[in-house]
């Protein structure tokens, strides 16, 4: 299992499909889900001129493992936080895979993300967006228009 857990950690750094083999082969293995978890809280891409934010490959790895619910509650909990070891860069991906599971329903998530936005500096989670996109006009996103 040692060698799976490597694998898959160095799959999700690198941003492979691989990872989703291994996911899928290894569902219900916890220690793979506190790997992609903290994939999903600590941004890995290693030069972000050259690689794409990864937030959409891993809300896919997210709905794999069948427990959206659980990383949905982690996520906002660490997207409310103040914690000074989650960065800019850490939060934008984070409200980027949470606006990922909006856009596919959860109403609910709309809602959050709307409130953390309007109590919150939306530079503080790295978005280059404007206040009127920030604030909930995206019909992809919020449901709106």
């Amino acid at each position: 299992m040692e060698a799976t857990c490597n694998e898959f950690k160095s799959a999700l750094r690198k941003g492979l499909g691989r990872a989703m083999i291994l996911l899928r082969n290894s569902k219900h293995c916890a220690e793979l889900q506190d790997i992609l978890l903290h994939a999903c809280i600590v941004n890995q891409v290693y030069d972000r001129q050259s690689e794409e934010e990864r937030a959409h490959y891993l809300y896919q790895l997210i709905v794999e493992t069948g427990k959206v619910e659980s990383y949905r509650e982690k996520l906002f909990q660490t997207l409310r936080s103040d914690e000074e070891n989650v960065g800019k860069i850490d939060k934008a991906q984070i409200f980027t895979i949470l606006s990922c599971m909006a856009a596919a329903g959860f109403d609910e998530d709309r809602r959050a993300l709307r409130d953390f936005l309007m109590t919150t500096d939306y530079y503080r989670i790295g978005c280059n967006c404007s206040p009127s996109i920030s604030l909930g006009r995206s019909p992809r996103v919020w449901g709106v228009g």
